[in-house]
Parts: structure tokens; C-alpha cells; sequence
């Protein structure tokens, strides 16, 4: 065992199990998992990097029931439900490709596990063009899907309470899916 001063503390590296003198990972180790990160930022940013163009023309909009969904002019999406004092963000919109995008960060304990679907938000969805395209993304993966196959594929679930954004779920087997890198 090397020596190692008094202020020090010999542990093992987490990822190979080597003797480090540190918190939790040896250089090598360090540099592997910089690495691995930086791969799966830039497979995210290649996916979720879209022209905020003024787009409220679109999705600017009060249901009958009285739930608003509005766009500002950075390509944010709000949903204002009629019940509730605050709005939410519910991702955001921009153009790649002269498509529509509608981007959304997600868990993966956010998933439907019963259907094993993810929930769109059925005001964005609505106002969504056919040839528009829907990305999910999570530490864990990408998922697409065009909006056209979204309607046809996928389904409203209904809970007895009341008072949450209607939401339009979509089968995980119907999207496609980019598993990024693990650390």
C-alpha cells in the first residue's frame, strides 16, 4: 500500500478499483467518463438544437374549458391550466429542417409503466403540424417520432381526478429511440 499522508485518504476508484488517493474515480477512469459525457451532450444538442423562430401564431391558444397555451418568443411552450394561478413549462418549440420540432426534457420514471408510453401534452400535439416531429430526451436516451404516427399510434388514458393537462400517450415501441452512451 503506498504511503500516503495524514490529511490523505486511500480508497479505491469506483469505475476499476484501483487505490486512488482522492474522492471517487482515478484520472484514467476520469477522463473515460469526461469522455463518455461529452459524446452524450453532443448527441443531445444534435437532436434538441433548433431555430427559435416566432412561432405563437401556432401555438397561441385558449380552449373552451379555458386552459391556455402560449409560446414565447425564445420558442418556450406554457400551459396555463383554467383551474390553476401559474403557468408550466411545457418544452419547447423551433423550426430545424423547415419542420416544426416540439422538444421536451423527460425522466424515465416519468414513463406511463402500465402502457410503458410517454404523455404528449395534447395542446402542444393538437396544434402541431403532421409533418412536425416530437424528441423526448433523457439522460438515458432520445426519442422521436413524427406527429402523424403520434396521432395514429397513440391514445388518451383517462384518471379520475381532474385538474391535470390532458395528455395523449404514445407506446415506446412506436417511437424511435438513440440510447446514449453510458458512464
Amino acid at each position: 500500500m503506498p504511503e500516503v499522508s495524514q490529511d490523505k485518504k486511500v480508497s479505491t476508484c469506483l469505475k476499476c478499483g484501483v487505490e486512488i488517493t482522492g474522492v471517487y474515480y482515478c484520472p484514467d477512469c476520469v477522463a473515460i467518463l469526461d469522455k463518455a459525457l461529452a459524446e452524450k451532450n453532443a448527441a443531445v444538442e444534435k437532436h434538441t438544437t433548433i431555430s427559435h423562430v416566432d412561432l405563437s401564431d401556432i401555438f397561441n391558444h385558449t380552449d373552451e374549458e379555458g386552459n391556455e397555451l402560449f409560446c414565447n418568443t425564445s420558442g418556450k411552450l406554457y400551459l396555463k391550466l383554467a383551474g390553476e394561478k401559474t403557468s408550466r413549462m411545457v418544452g419547447s418549440v423551433g423550426r430545424k429542417g423547415g419542420r416544426i420540432k416540439y422538444i421536451k426534457p423527460v425522466k424515465e420514471k416519468n414513463r406511463h409503466r402500465k402502457s410503458n408510453s410517454w404523455g404528449i401534452c395534447w395542446a402542444v400535439l393538437n396544434k402541431m403540424p403532421n409533418d412536425g416531429e416530437i424528441i423526448f430526451y433523457s439522460p438515458e436516451a432520445i426519442y422521436s417520432i413524427e406527429v402523424a404516427r403520434a396521432r395514429g399510434k397513440g391514445q388518451f388514458l383517462f384518471f379520475k381526478r381532474v385538474g391535470y393537462e390532458k395528455q395523449f400517450f404514445v407506446p415506446v415501441k412506436d417511437w424511435t429511440i438513440e440510447r446514449l452512451g453510458s458512464q
